[in-house]
């Protein structure tokens, strides 16, 4: 899609402020029942069992994957200007929602 046609910055940013997750909590980010919970969401259930307790995981074949790659528009010149927890913050409410939107069309 064109830049044109995709919405600026401050439009997704007002639109991902609607999400509450609790990784977006930066004043829980620091534990450990958040760590575990995002480590828990980042993997599948049976991946990160295994991981808890040691185990290596040996790769996936899967005959069609799709890999998806975004920009938000103008993200340098936001960064830029913006402290570390404010950019962390975003990057953190952006990619809860993508997902929670993964979770609801049963994507991984």
């Amino acid at each position: 899609e064109e830049a044109g046609h995709r919405p600026l910055f401050e439009e997704i940013n007002t639109r991902l402020k609607r999400v509450t997750t609790i990784a977006a909590n930066p004043t829980n980010s620091g534990s450990v029942a958040v760590r575990e919970q995002r480590f828990e969401e980042t993997f599948p259930a049976y991946i990160a069992e295994a991981l808890k307790e040691g185990h290596q995981i040996e790769p996936d074949h899967k005959d069609m994957v799709t890999i998806f790659a975004s920009d938000i528009v103008q993200f340098d010149k936001i960064s830029a200007h913006w402290s570390e927890a404010k950019v962390k913050g975003l990057l953190d409410r952006f990619h809860g929602k993508l997902d929670e939107l993964c979770r609801k069309h049963d994507i991984f």
